[in-house]
């Protein structure tokens, strides 16, 4: 399908037709094919019509040559379907080949669905474009088609305006009011009606600068004052606003995910994608309306940097690409510029186009970014066969060219390096001082397979794009970018791994900009503290990239500040929303790049941290309110419903989640909703059936599982024989601590600790690793009653944690300190030590919960014990919660509730102790009995 832009901008989106560029360096015969699309009425045109349109100065004979002439070029450009005739005498276009916005826009509006038009409505028709030799009536033409489209589109927004705010969605009304007031800035009753919009959301300020807007507009193109009417309003407003000469700009309105559309449209159900998308498009509009706003505030445009179109013969879509990355990676090196990179815009225009508008086009993408300037431009060859690239830089609001400028040289670097010159003093900026090959490659084919690969990672074929950049670094083995895309793209983590760890020694051939998105990467692969520094390096110096925003909550979950990783992963969900409903459109499971989503991934895995499950719950629910068809959703929803203990709901949950075809998954996901239940002989049955599994890695799972529900029921010594069974495991170690051999269980962990290994590049890892060791070392010492090293570990462990990112690691000191001021009989140093070594209440390590509750039960501070023992009950089964038994936590959670008085919950925990215990080893029996009586004297004590 052909589709023609021609609201807004130019633009021809003809796929499988590599010459259709060239349709757009040739305004008259661009014209040509969009008169003959939008005549009324449609059907066939006669050729003698035209002539006297396109070529008025020839004569029949010449002009019917020309006429010919154009037709043909036009099939060859664009297949011969593009225009077709009917007879000698008529020409047209097929609708099922070809379509053009403006004819898309007036249909949709005929069909009532005015949303969807106001989408495709991003601008006048034919903006800026001049035919040259044309006739004045195909001038008139134009400027008639662009007046009754701009008042069609008024008039949609206004009606869409006056319908959400008849069903109470004043913020939805105030945006297409906005829109509407945008399409005609010198209409008094909408600047009226939008800054009554503005004052009913509370924003008095915004409604005066509405109104200081018309003003303003109001003298400049007519020289008159506004009416008495609106200048009632706005003194009334300032009356009511204090302090509003200095008021700050507004911050953007959140817009609601409301059915938009047709008035008679039932509310949206699930797979109505094109309402969801211009209701995302409503959130994405106003976070770029935020990035738009920093720039404003910082007095720097953000500039987009869009498509450079080749007008040279021979293989033009590969320059033509080339050409618009490498300049976009040359611009984003401007110091005090904020770049918005052609790659993002690309994304852009997908999502727009996936979430159903088919003609989006880059100027669409970069509103869409809150870009205020867009650099376009074209490239060919001069008389004496050297590269030309012409750059304009186009004001987005209105249209206007703000620069142009014309770059040459001898080969395509030459005039990239030329262009970012240029662009660089029109600006006032330094230009780089490196040229773009120092900081890329020298190689022009290495850039090409590599844009080339970027185009496959885009269209979600990974394994093609992997091929790609893996040929690029056979061409420039120093090319940083495509070892960072190869990482991304590879085929496992341990490919990962090695390309991620390849581009980090590539970096310093990479731009700033990129070598800090490389730097973080490679931070979080190898937990490296110096990834801290670069992340926020990376959100102050390009504050617009997601990536920064990402890299901020990061930071944040790593330092154990749960609620403002959850904001900072929640502005990328807002910014990249619309990627939420272009790829459920898409249907993709794996998309190549859903920023939204991933923060979606690490809102889930916040909230889980800061133990804050009914917001996880309402945030996977929110996501998948966007993407009900994203079936690994119900697995964390799953997941969070297990841990509030609402297993009959998680169950069903998992039953819906991408996995839910495979009995053994399910199989798997009930024994451990058994285990948290307390149903250990259930989870036996479930994990031994799982252990005869012809998969390896589930039979594994289920052999450690079910060594994790031993322990809990206190049968270490199968629990022991079961973690030998298969080779070295750490249940081996704890199992031996738990059944009271905490020397042994020492000795084993510095054997375990003695097996890892420093490797060349990885600090971070081998630090994580031993730090952790050394921890279990010091519990099974301290337990042995021997503190004669606990210091001296302690310290080491403090050490070695400095040098591991992991949130957890660098805290890990407080809690062996802890111990050891436990052991002197110290319990307020001991519960401040203990305290201090908590990363996260749920997945952290929950040996300290345990032990700091013990420690507060034994100062006589029960109260205080209940929830770090309750909150690691809601941690997961292994991991952070692997290291001291749910039984242990039960039975600690048991005393803290009688300490303070509360028999109830005291009985319902004794009662989990004991029913756990009933078929221990000997060593519990005497725990088991002692359980037993408690339970049965708190359950009399409750029921006085």
């Amino acid at each position: 399908m052909i589709v023609l832009r021609t609201l807004g901008s130019i633009d021809i989106s003809a796929p499988g037709y590599p010459r259709a560029a060239e349709v757009l360096a040739q305004p008259k015969r661009f014209t040509l094919l969009a008169y003959i699309a939008l005549t009324e009425p449609k059907g066939f045109l006669r050729r003698d019509s035209l002539l006297p349109l396109f070529w008025p100065e020839a004569d029949q004979s010449r002009g019917r040559q020309v006429l010919r002439q154009t037709v043909y070029l036009l099939r060859q450009q664009l297949g011969s379907e593009a225009v077709q005739s009917r007879g000698g005498e008529e020409l047209g276009v097929d609708p099922g080949a070809l379509r053009c916005d403006a004819a898309l826009f007036e249909a949709a509006l005929a069909e009532g669905r005015t949303a969807d038009a106001l989408e495709l409505y991003r601008g006048d028709f034919l903006a800026g474009l001049h035919v040259p030799d044309a006739s004045p009536d195909l001038e008139e033409w134009i400027s008639g088609q662009r007046r009754r489209l701009r008042n069609l589109a008024m008039r949609g927004a206004w009606a869409l305006s006056t319908r959400e705010e008849r069903e109470g969605h004043v913020p939805a009304a105030t945006f297409w009011a906005q829109r509407a007031v945008a399409l005609d800035p010198t209409d008094e009753a909408g600047a009226r009606d939008l800054m009554r919009l503005l004052a009913r959301l509370g924003d008095r300020g915004g409604a005066l600068r509405a109104y200081g807007e018309f003003a303003r507009r109001l003298q400049e193109e007519l020289g008159v004052q506004p009416g008495s009417e609106i200048r009632q309003v706005a003194d009334e407003l300032r009356r009511s606003t204090p302090g509003v000469a200095s008021a700050p700009p507004a911050p953007p309105i959140p817009v609601p995910l409301s059915p938009v559309g047709n008035p008679a449209r039932p509310a949206r159900r699930v797979g109505s994608w094109r309402v969801a998308a211009v209701a995302v498009t409503l959130l994405l509009l106003a976070g770029g309306a935020a990035i738009a706003a920093w720039g404003r505030r910082t007095g720097v445009p953000l500039l987009a940097v869009g498509p450079i179109t080749t007008l040279t013969v021979g293989d033009s879509s590969r320059l033509s690409t080339v050409t618009s990355d490498l300049l976009s990676t040359s611009v984003a090196r401007l110091s005090s510029m904020r770049v918005i990179p052609v790659t993002r815009l690309y994304e852009l225009q997908g999502h727009l186009r996936a979430a159903g508008d088919s003609g989006a086009s880059m100027v669409a993408a970069a509103q869409q970014a809150g870009a205020d300037q867009l650099l376009q431009g074209t490239v060919h060859r001069d008389e004496h066969g050297s590269l030309v690239l012409d750059v304009q830089i186009v004001e987005l609001k209105n249209g206007s060219v703000v620069h142009a400028y014309r770059a040459s040289g001898a080969d395509l670097f030459a005039i990239v390096d030329d262009a970012t010159t240029l662009v660089a003093r029109g600006y006032g900026v330094p230009s780089p001082r490196e040229r773009i090959a120092e900081v890329t490659t020298q190689s022009l084919v290495a850039y090409r397979l590599y844009v080339e690969g970027l185009q496959a990672y885009r269209g979600e074929d990974r394994p093609v794009a992997y091929r790609l950049f893996l040929a690029a670094l056979n061409e420039d083995s120093t090319f940083a970018m495509a070892a960072y895309y190869a990482g991304i793209a590879s085929p496992n983590d341990s490919l990962r791994s090695v390309w991620e760890l390849k581009a980090a020694a590539l970096a310093n051939r990479a731009t700033d900009r990129e070598r800090l998105w490389i730097l973080e990467q490679a931070a979080n692969l190898t937990y490296s503290p110096a990834g801290n520094a670069v992340a926020e390096t990376l959100a102050v110096r390009y504050p617009e990239d997601l990536e920064s925003r990402l890299a901020l909550g990061d930071i944040a979950l790593q330092h154990g500040a749960f609620a403002a990783a959850v904001r900072n992963y929640q502005q990328v969900i807002h910014l990249d929303s619309l990627s939420l409903v272009a790829t459920a459109r898409r249907g993709s499971p794996e998309p190549a790049r859903c920023l939204a989503c991933q923060a979606y991934e690490y809102v889930f895995l916040s909230e889980l941290s800061g133990d804050s499950l009914a917001q996880a719950e309402r945030d996977m629910r929110a996501w998948m309110s966007v993407q009900p068809d994203r079936r690994s959703i119900w697995g964390r929803l799953g997941e969070v419903l297990a841990r509030e203990n609402r297993y009959a709901e998680s169950r069903q949950a998992f039953g819906r989640s991408d996995d839910a075809h495979d009995p053994a998954f399910l199989e798997f996901e009930d024994a451990q909703l058994d285990l948290r239940a307390g149903d250990y002989p259930s989870a036996d049955r479930r994990l031994t059936r799982l252990m005869s599994s012809a998969s390896a890695s589930l039979a594994g799972e289920g052999s450690w599982f079910l060594a994790i529900s031993l322990r809990n029921q206190g049968r270490w010594r199968e629990a022991l024989a079961l973690s030998r069974s298969h080779g070295p495991s750490l249940q081996e170690g704890i199992a031996l601590l738990e059944m009271g051999r905490p020397r042994d269980a020492a000795r084993f962990f510095r054997r375990w600790d003695a097996g890892i290994r420093a490797q060349p590049g990885l600090p971070g890892v081998y630090a994580k690793q031993h730090g952790w060791m050394l921890t279990h070392v010091a519990t099974a010492l301290a337990a042995a009653g021997d503190t004669a090293e606990l210091g001296a570990l302690a310290d080491s462990i403090q050490a070695i944690g400095a040098q591991s990112s992991f949130g957890r690691d660098p805290l890990l000191h407080h809690y062996v300190r802890g111990l050891l001021w436990r052991a002197r009989g110290d319990l307020p140093k001991a519960i401040d030590e203990f305290r201090a070594s908590i990363w996260s209440w749920t997945i952290g390590y929950t040996r300290a919960n345990y032990e700091l509750a013990r420690a507060l039960v034994d100062a006589g501070r029960p109260a205080e014990a209940v929830y770090p023992l309750e909150s690691a009950l809601r941690g997961d089964l292994q991991s952070s919660n692997l290291w001291v038994t749910r039984t242990a936590l039960h039975r600690e959670l048991a005393r803290a509730f009688a300490g303070a008085g509360r028999a109830d919950s005291a009985a319902a925990h004794w009662r989990a102790v004991a029913g756990a215990w009933r078929e221990g080893d000997p060593i519990v029996h005497e725990g088991w009995v002692e359980a037993e009586a408690k339970m049965r004297n708190a359950e009399v004590g409750g029921r006085k």
